[in-house]
C-alpha cells in the first residue's frame, strides 16, 4: 500500500481504530507531514488511506495509541519532529 510520493513513513501502529473488529493501520508520514490511516476490510486488504494533516513541516516521527480522554475509544498520538510537540487525534465516536 502506497503512503504517497515523498511520504517517508517512519512509524506504524496496528489496531482496530473504528471498532469494527478488523485491524487497521496508522502511519506517520514524516516527509508529507501527515498521519494516514488504512481501515481494514478483515480479509488482509485495506481501504485507501484517510489522511490527517499534522501541520506544515511538522514531520511526524513516532506514533502511540491509548485512551487519552477516558471515553473507551482509542486515540492516536504522534510526535512531531519539526515542531517539537505532539498531536493527538481524538476519537469521539
Amino acid at each position: 500500500y502506497s503512503t504517497g510520493v515523498s511520504s517517508q513513513p517512519y512509524s506504524v501502529v496496528i489496531l482496530d481504530f473504528n471498532n469494527d473488529s478488523r485491524l487497521d493501520i496508522a502511519v506517520a508520514s514524516y516527509g508529507t507531514s501527515n498521519i494516514g490511516v488504512y481501515f481494514g476490510y478483515g480479509n488482509g486488504s485495506f481501504m485507501n488511506q484517510q489522511i490527517f494533516s499534522s501541520g506544515f513541516n511538522s514531520h511526524p516521527f513516532a506514533l502511540a495509541v491509548g485512551d487519552i480522554d477516558n471515553n473507551n475509544l482509542t486515540d492516536i498520538i504522534a510526535t512531531n519532529n519539526g515542531y517539537g510537540n505532539i498531536d493527538i487525534l481524538m476519537k469521539t465516536c
